[in-house]
């Protein structure tokens, strides 16, 4: 389940605005309606939720309804400022493989845009996204690649970390 809330600070997701603020593993779940915003995050020391709205049913505006991602950014940041990053604890049971997003298959380097997804052990695909396996170098490990083809920095680190 972490691992799917870190995907709201990647890019594409709703929290991406604000991820070069935040200098350490954070999942989150944001949310928007015609009278609030909120964000709900945590990193593996703090949790955080900010709220932006009016209690009277009074609609916010579109420039209102962008400002609990960067408190919350903020907050955070400022909150463990003297904390080193710690990378979230992988549970017991789960593996993490690099699977092509088109396909859902294991990715090998004839698959360019993939990227790390965990599972529990057992449950992860078996096959390849084309008929040939992986090389020993998983795609996003090559030399000079960019880190926005495969993610945030921290990605890069948690791939490190774990292979």
């Amino acid at each position: 389940m972490t691992n799917l809330l870190e995907s709201v600070f990647e890019e594409g997701g709703t929290g991406n605005r604000v991820a070069s603020t935040i200098k350490r593993p954070i999942a989150g779940k944001t949310g928007t309606t015609d009278t609030d915003a909120w964000l709900v995050g945590f990193t593996p020391e703090l949790a955080t939720a900010v709220w932006v709205g009016y209690d009277k049913n009074r609609d916010i505006s579109t420039v209102e309804s962008h400002l609990a991602s960067p408190i919350f950014a903020e907050f955070t940041e400022q909150s463990l400022e003297a904390i080193p990053p710690k990378l979230f604890p992988i549970p017991q049971g789960v593996t993490s493989v690099y699977i092509d997003p088109v396909s859902g298959k294991l990715s090998n380097e004839d698959c360019p845009n993939s990227h790390l997804e965990a599972f529990l052990a057992g449950s992860e695909p078996t096959t390849y996204c084309t008929d040939k396996p992986a090389k020993a170098e998983p795609p996003g490990d090559k030399k000079g690649a960019s880190k926005g083809q495969n993610g945030s920095w921290w990605n890069d680190i948690k791939r490190w970390w774990n292979d």
